[in-house]
């Protein structure tokens, strides 16, 4: 005798229900359907990504978007990162701090110091 298939249970309040739904139809139709266990531990997933302040919606439309059988954190691509003080992006800060650094360098030893930490003087045209 087989095992009754177990009844999937109601969706949370915080789950998105048309993306879910989308997300459910995707699958079938690229003929990876999901067995009422698979939804139950997708949706534990889904839990785990919105506690570590993921958007669920977005995680959900990322899986549908590249037709993905499973479900993952959406990065954040460093452009998209919050800015740092004054509403500059993260990146342009550190880019800054490494220029004044450098500038720092060359008022203090008339030098400037390379990415391969080779010194070389600026009055000598080296060609590399």
């Amino acid at each position: 005798m087989s095992a009754k298939p177990a009844a999937v249970a109601p969706l949370p309040d915080w789950l998105p229900a048309e993306a879910w739904a989308e997300y459910l139809a995707m699958r079938k139709k690229n003929k990876r359907p999901m067995t009422p266990y698979a939804e139950k531990l997708a949706i534990g997933k889904l839990t785990e990504f919105r506690a570590n302040g993921q958007d669920v919606q977005a995680v959900l439309e990322q899986s549908i978007f590249n037709s993905w059988q499973g479900l993952f954190a959406v990065k954040v691509e460093p452009a998209q990162q919050m800015p740092a003080r004054g509403g500059r992006p993260v990146l342009a800060l550190a880019d800054q701090q490494r220029a004044n650094n450098e500038a720092a360098k060359r008022k203090l030893f008339g030098q400037v110091v390379d990415a391969d930490f080779f010194v070389v003087d600026e009055g000598h045209n080296d060609a590399r």
